[in-house]
């Protein structure tokens, strides 16, 4: 046995974690343990002890000055778990063929308390199922399990937020901006990871799940506002600009000369009309229908929407810059392995003077592209959009609720419609079905005409 290397694992030590109070008392029975384990290695053995405890502090205030050579571990990821069966199959805890259930396990990140306690919640609401009440009861779940990681300095959360939603390059050991923490030991808390992918140096990432921007954004109840409120978490251009305004992260660019980059925060507007993009450059375009009002294209302060099924560029945004250009969009997504002709779909909707960016749900190859030029793939798309932009994607693959179908629980969730209009659509679909959407507004007076856009109706299907 003298030249065996023994590694025990001892679990669970949050267990005896209960009569801590604050203070380093080495006679307690925490450090009692950890303090017997560290013994063990004074033997004839070679060993290397792993111990796990869930805990939300940061590691200074538990454990005490040591000189024994500690190694902090991060716990990893978790995939959404399966119960077993009788009979030696299994079944998963969370229905992902819904596509809502699926968005919330995407919101967790694989953090185990979090989807305990979402699975906890759903239970509960599985019955009749309400979005206000589960939301409810999720935040008070996860803010209590995850004490530590949230009740912090609101300077402390701003700067995560920031550093989070830019993707900032940190170092581990020091503090972020206006604060004495630093990622390493903010990643002790739960929720917060701290990433340093292989190949980048010694910096790295702070990284946390959906759910821990909504709960700090989120207020549920009266009372003071989150830290992060008014952060407008479905926009990353303010504090993007605020790192570097003159360059664009994530994507991959051609040659795009000397180019320069001005961010502006942008208006989403859906115009009513179809737009050539490839000749917007040399029209003024200064009043453009758009819904519900026209809009002033050359202030480059909107990013238009096209209508559907153009066959021109499918959004585009007039740029501040010398001279005239537009920067316009292309959306591609490929669910049969079929490529994608760059060059051709460059030139169908956009000039040579023209920014063209194309967005595909594909793998693009690392080859060189035309002048102004861009393209974000599957390999980029989050350092692109931010941190939380593909939680989109899985309702853009959905698409739009079917009026005469979606259940109650879907409609509920839209915003603008409350349990008493989704009673009231489906009480008038039992009656007959909505063949049109001038049909849907004579019969639903009550709800909101910019909401009924939103469904899929017999003319839109």
């Amino acid at each position: 046995m003298g030249s065996a290397t023994a590694i025990p694992v001892v679990d669970g030590l949050e267990s005896f974690w209960t009569e801590f109070k604050g203070g380093h008392n080495k006679n307690l029975a925490f450090f009692r343990i950890l303090a017997n384990i560290g013994n063990l290695a004074f033997g004839k053995v070679f060993l290397m002890a792993c111990c796990t405890a869930t805990v939300t502090s940061f590691k200074h205030q538990i454990f005490m000055i040591s000189h024994r050579h500690r190694v902090f571990l991060p716990v990893a990821l978790l995939e959404p778990p399966c119960i077993s069966q009788d009979d030696g199959s299994s079944s998963a805890v969370f229905d992902e063929s819904d596509h809502v259930i699926k968005v919330f396990v995407s919101d967790c990140g694989g953090h185990g308390r979090a989807l305990e306690g979402l699975q906890e919640v759903l239970e509960v609401t599985r019955k009749d199922f309400n979005f206000e009440l589960l939301m409810t009861r999720l935040y008070d779940k996860l803010f209590g399990s995850y004490s530590g990681a949230l009740l912090m300095p609101s300077t402390t959360i701003q700067a995560m937020g920031r550093a989070i939603l830019t993707r900032a390059y940190l170092d581990p050991d020091k503090p972020l901006p206006r604060t004495s923490s630093s990622p390493g030991e903010l990643s002790t808390l739960g929720l917060i990871r701290y990433e340093q992918p292989h190949g980048l140096g010694t910096g790295g990432y702070l990284v946390a799940p959906y759910i821990w921007a909504w709960l700090l954004s989120h207020k549920p109840r009266e009372g003071a506002d989150p830290p992060l409120n008014n952060w407008r978490l479905c926009n990353y251009s303010d504090p993007k600009s605020k790192v570097n305004p003159r360059s664009p992260s994530g994507a991959n660019f051609g040659n795009a000369l000397n180019t320069s980059f001005t961010n502006h925060h942008l208006k989403l507007d859906f115009s009513s009309q179809q737009v050539d993009t490839k000749y917007t450059s040399d029209r003024p375009l200064s009043a453009l229908r758009c819904e519900p009002e026209s809009v002033d294209v050359r202030k480059g302060e909107h990013c238009v929407i096209n209508t559907p099924s153009v066959p021109y560029g499918h959004s585009f945004i007039r740029l501040d810059s010398q001279p005239l250009r537009t920067e316009v969009h292309q959306c591609k997504l490929i669910t049969d392995g079929g490529g994608i002709d760059y060059q051709a779909e460059r030139s169908k909707t956009a000039s040579g003077r023209d920014f063209f960016m194309l967005f595909t749900s594909q793998y693009w190859p690392d080859v060189e592209l035309p002048p102004l030029s861009g393209i974000v793939d599957r390999s980029n798309w989050t350092r692109y959009f931010g941190p939380y932009a593909s939680r989109a994607f899985v309702f853009a693959i959905v698409g739009a609720l079917d009026i005469n179908l979606a259940p109650r629980k879907y409609l509920k969730g839209m915003e603008g419609i409350d349990d008493k209009e989704a009673d009231f659509i489906i009480q008038e679909r039992t009656k007959r079905e909505f063949d049109s959407y001038e049909d849907a507004v004579q019969r639903l007076r009550d709800v909101d005409e910019t909401v009924l856009k939103r469904f899929k109706l017999p003319q839109t299907a």
